[in-house]
């Protein structure tokens, strides 16, 4: 054979095995770090119900109480 290149079969299939498992771990990884942010974003977030009008209605950050859009009541946080 007149290859430039002479690369045997055996270490054509390791090292394309060997790339499909890093593409797979970091995919994996990837995937992984996006839900997570996906959550800490959702946990950031407080979830209160009014008493007055009944509005379900949210806000940033870790509050005890926030003030109802619809109707200007005080509430507390809801709790799980």
């Amino acid at each position: 054979m007149n290859t430039l290149i002479h690369f045997p079969f055996i270490w054509m299939n390791l090292l394309s095995v060997t790339a499909f498992i890093i593409g797979t771990f970091y995919l994996w990884i990837h995937y992984e770090n996006r839900e997570d942010k996906k959550y800490r974003k959702m946990a950031a977030q407080s979830l209160f119900h009014c008493v007055k009008c009944g509005e379900l209605f949210q806000t940033r950050g870790n509050k005890e109480t926030a003030v109802c859009p619809a109707c200007n009541k005080n509430n507390l946080r809801l709790r799980f």
